[in-house]
């Protein structure tokens, strides 16, 4: 399923927990549904009221739409759309309350975020607070700074002025310089820019620095125009409008919820953990593919008929596949090992104390009053840690990858047939005058050949890896698991709410689009 329509699936089953803790949950969630839909990235002007925000969106659609004035005349938010994106004017900072908390709102949905300031607001403290609150989120952010001045030297200091101010706050609250440098800022007299599109003068556009802004904002729009940047953004949305606001609800210190929460951590770790094993493998998989390609090649040139150059193809395949089961106990054993001393340390019990103990017996030795003395280990947990270790000689990787492999034959097909057709090729090639083209058609097609089989034999070995590491952490899984559907079968419905909007976040923030 497409990730956009998983989100839309998710937050429809979202909806019962969230409409207990948030009136307008019903009503949030379908505007979220209806920004996936629409899949446009959303672009927030933001600032003072009277900042000349309005002013820029004319200047952007190039006609008068956006009303301007000089008292606060945007009282809800209005869309645009411009360059197959959606601009959106919002209310300013300092306007009436009431019209700052629709941008407040906005701002939890929308994707990036134009800042619109005045040069008399450049040093203002709580404009100042805004922009740097923004960067903490780490949201994309560009800033325009709307200046009045016509001289050069004036526009100059006002940009070092206004450079000064921010690096000045960033020392002064510890926050990372290097986020203000990165952050793009342009001087513009918003002012003349609009006369400049409006009445289609190129010289008020060149004057205004409407131009220099232009080519600038739209290479920086172009870093999130890509489905997997709106995925990301998407993913943002939801969480500040619906995940967070119904998570600061429902969260709270209740008889489970410290056991749950850690529960929740651990499986959060395991899950980082199962995603960077498997990427970890499909780089092996790739390397040692690239490292048998001459043993491919001469597959090509030394078989003579489907079934030798299947076996030959087999054997390469379980080479690596060895390697594999290899590289994959030791990162389990060490995984598993770490696992064992954080539960023994959380415990209070040094695990140097039983790092010379054989596995087998650690148990033996910790069981009976020990184990109800050291409430803070969870008995099951350690069990099926010891436990899982004893699986860890992992011999079904070959099987499990030959399975994987049993209808590779009939993929192959096409492959086998390609050989055969290079070899007649080389048979047939015999009048001297067609031999150079001849030649440069079987180099090419014996590329190919290469090309389409070690991809294949990677295809192979990467998605039975991924399934064994799957698997494997399906059972590292199973007694947290348990343990968290026994807490919840003992919970209030506040606390089960909680589990499982930590689990729903979880899920949606997984989503990704397929490799």
């Amino acid at each position: 399923m497409n990730p956009f329509e998983h989100y839309k699936t998710l937050l429809a089953s979202a909806c019962g927990i969230a409409s207990r803790y948030l009136p307008d949950a019903s009503q949030r969630i379908e505007q979220l549904v209806e920004q996936i839909d629409e899949r446009k990235v959303h672009v927030m002007l933001f600032g003072a009221y009277n900042a000349g925000k309005s002013t820029l969106i004319n200047a952007l659609l190039g006609e008068e739409r956006a009303v301007v004035g000089d008292i606060p005349t945007t009282d809800a938010v209005h869309r645009y759309d411009w360059d197959g994106h959606i601009l959106l004017d919002t209310p300013g900072i300092n306007a009436p309350i009431a019209h700052e908390e629709v941008s407040t709102e906005q701002l939890k949905r929308a994707n990036l975020i134009l800042f619109v300031l005045r040069q008399e607001d450049q040093d203002a403290q709580n404009i100042i607070e805004r922009i740097f609150t923004l960067i903490a989120q780490r949201r994309p952010l560009f800033v325009v700074l709307n200046y009045e001045d016509s001289d050069p030297a004036a526009i100059e200091r006002i940009q070092s002025s206004f450079s000064l101010t921010l690096l000045n706050h960033a020392r002064k609250n510890a926050i990372d310089e290097r986020l203000v440098q990165q952050l793009p800022v342009i001087l513009m007299n918003i002012r003349t820019a609009s006369r400049g599109r409006l009445e289609g003068k190129a010289k008020l556009l060149e004057h205004s620095g409407f131009e220099a802004f232009i080519v600038r904002f739209k290479q920086w729009l172009q870093h999130f125009d890509s489905e997997q940047q709106l995925l990301k953004q998407t993913f943002g949305i939801i969480e500040r409008a619906l995940l967070a606001p119904v998570a600061n609800c429902i969260d709270g210190e209740t008889p489970h919820a410290q056991q749950l929460g850690a529960i929740d951590a651990q499986l959060e770790h395991m899950a980082r953990q199962q995603q960077q094993l498997k990427n970890s493998a499909r780089h092996l998989v790739r390397r040692e593919i690239l490292a048998a390609r001459p043993a491919i090649e001469a597959a090509l040139d030394q078989c003579t008929d489907p079934a030798s150059l299947t076996r030959a193809l087999e054997v390469q395949a379980q080479g690596i596949a060895e390697k594999l089961q290899q590289w994959l106990e030791g990162e389990l054993q060490s995984m598993r090992k770490a696992q064992i001393n954080e539960l023994l340390s959380g415990a209070g019990i040094d695990p140097k104390l039983y790092s010379n103990i054989e596995e087998s017996e650690l148990l033996d030795k910790l069981s009976g009053p020990i184990f109800a003395q050291l409430k803070g280990i969870n008995q099951d947990h350690l069990t099926s840690l010891l436990v899982l270790g004893r699986k860890l000689k992992i011999p079904m990787l070959k099987g499990r990858w030959l399975s994987t492999l049993q209808k590779w034959a009939g993929r192959a097909a096409p492959v086998v047939q390609l050989v055969f057709a290079i070899a007649e090729i080389f048979m047939a090639a015999r009048s001297e005058e067609k031999e150079n083209e001849r030649n440069h058609s079987r180099a090419l097609q014996r590329i190919q050949w290469i090309e389409e089989t070690s991809a294949e034999v990677e295809s192979a070995l990467v998605q039975s890896v991924c399934e064994l590491i799957d698997q494997l952490f399906r059972e590292q899984r199973k007694p947290y698991e348990e343990s968290r559907n026994a807490l919840q079968g003992a919970a209030s419905q506040r606390e089960k709410d909680c589990s499982d909007w930590h689990e729903l976040t979880r899920t949606l923030q997984a989503l990704e689009f397929p490799a």
